[in-house]
């Protein structure tokens, strides 16, 4: 082979190794993931957010036992009250409940403001276990109502119109309806409710058992109307209030059993007793009187009336009939608001 073919040979070779070598290496490096030493790299490990595991839910107490405890577990305020309130409910439904569970209830109603219901529950508790105290408790809750109740509304509006009408017996009618006895008594004839309806300037309270009712409309314009019923008699009157109690004109009427009125007393209050004159209306005749400061009687006195024990107050005209009051005397006798069966007037708190 010539010299120069030869020279030419090697080279070829030369570089036909050097390209062979970086192909290898090119291959041997891909393998290996870039890693020098031919293992494959791991990847740092990526840190997972801890999970904190909430706390299981607290199951429901279901049983009689468990509903106790969790009440004795129970505060007196808010959220917890009104769990209280629930927890005493499902013990009532299971009927499991002792006079304990009916007191303690009531008294749940009453810091809750739910007088009605605690009034019902007391009510309860003295039908299953009789005593005078329960009975006093009962009578002395106050039901509290304002214009947002519909039906109480709609019967105080009644109320008071008649009220101010003086019609007793539109007031008899309304409260012998199923509507009155429904919205005023509920199931509860017999023992005494009380009652309050307020407005913004007025107030209205009711007493009541399903025999006797009391009804004192004390209007914004300074003056009490009322209305008393039993078996056996009606009142119904209206008078002035001043701040020390009735000051000012006073009407007041009596009816019997039948609705007959009986008579009609009409005059002025100052320092809780009628002064100057008095009228009174009976069985068709109208007498007057003149009274004291004091209330005291200044007409003459007739012997056979003070021979009697009785007091004379008031004279027909022509001074030929006069009214009296039996087992009296002029010093004891006065006509103040005990004497016109007038209510002693004091706003429920």
């Amino acid at each position: 082979m010539p010299q120069g073919e030869h020279e030419y040979m090697k080279k070829t070779i030369s570089y036909l190794l050097a390209f062979c070598w970086i192909i290898a290496v090119f291959t041997f490096t891909s393998c290996g993931d870039g890693s020098l030493d031919g293992q494959k790299e791991t990847p740092a490990a990526t840190e997972e957010p801890s999970v904190v595991p909430e706390p299981a839910a607290t199951p429901e107490p279901a049983t009689e036992e468990e509903l106790r405890r969790a009440i004795k577990a129970l505060g007196d305020e808010g959220d917890q009250l009104t769990l209280k309130g629930e927890y005493y409910e499902r013990l009532y439904a299971m009927d499991a409940f002792g006079e304990e569970d009916y007191i303690a209830l009531a008294q749940v109603y009453n810091a809750q403001g739910d007088w009605e219901r605690q009034r019902l529950m007391l009510s309860k508790a003295m039908r299953l276990y009789p005593c005078q105290t329960y009975a006093e408790q009962v009578s002395g809750i106050i039901v509290r109502r304002d214009s947002g109740d519909e039906g109480a509304a709609a019967l105080a509006a009644q109320m008071m119109a008649a009220l101010e009408q003086q019609d007793a017996q539109a007031l008899k009618d309304l409260t012998g309806t199923q509507e009155w006895k429904r919205e005023m008594l509920g199931d509860l004839a017999g023992i005494m409710n009380r009652i309050q309806y307020r407005t913004e300037n007025e107030v209205l309270q009711i007493a009541a058992d399903g025999i006797y009712c009391e009804i004192v409309w004390c209007s914004g314009g300074g003056s009490l109307f009322f209305y008393r019923n039993d078996t056996a008699e009606t009142a119904i009157g209206s008078a002035a209030l001043g701040a020390e109690g009735y000051e000012g004109p006073v009407e007041v009427s009596f009816y019997d059993g039948e609705g007959n009125e009986l008579q009609t007393y009409r005059g002025t209050m100052n320092g809780g007793v009628c002064t100057g004159q008095i009228t009174v209306s009976y069985q068709g005749t109208e007498y007057t009187g003149q009274l004291g400061e004091d209330g005291r009687t200044l007409e003459e006195q007739e012997k056979g009336a003070a021979s009697r024990g009785a007091v004379c107050y008031a004279y027909a005209p022509g001074g030929k009939a006069y009214l009296y009051q039996q087992d009296t005397t002029v010093e004891d006798f006065r006509i103040d608001a005990a004497y016109l069966a007038l209510p002693e007037y004091e706003e429920w708190r």
